[in-house]
């Protein structure tokens, strides 16, 4: 992908390892991100060939592991949100009686 952030992120919260070739400016911070955390992989587009984009896919697939454990972190986040709008609507319903 060419690394925008939503679509990192749906990927990531999907279980999805990414390889990254970015374009422009923001793309380049988050494949930078995506490296840093170990969940993906990135290619200079000006350098890419097909032997590197199969390897750095690869490598994208080999961290697997890696991206399901964001993948749940994303997953209790949600939950966590989910909760904490129930609580927020069950104490302004209390406080409304």
């Amino acid at each position: 992908c060419c690394g925008g952030l939503g679509f990192v992120q749906k990927a990531l919260a999907h279980g999805v390892p990414v390889c990254v070739v970015p374009q422009v400016r923001s793309q380049f911070e988050v494949a930078q991100r995506v490296l840093n955390s170990n969940v993906g992989t990135t290619l200079d587009a000006k350098k890419i060939t097909p032997s590197s984009l199969n390897s750095a896919i690869r490598k994208a697939i080999d961290k697997r592991r890696k991206v399901q454990e964001m993948a749940n972190v994303f997953s209790d986040a949600e939950t966590s949100d989910k909760c904490v709008h129930i609580i927020e609507n069950i104490l302004a319903q209390s406080q409304n009686s």
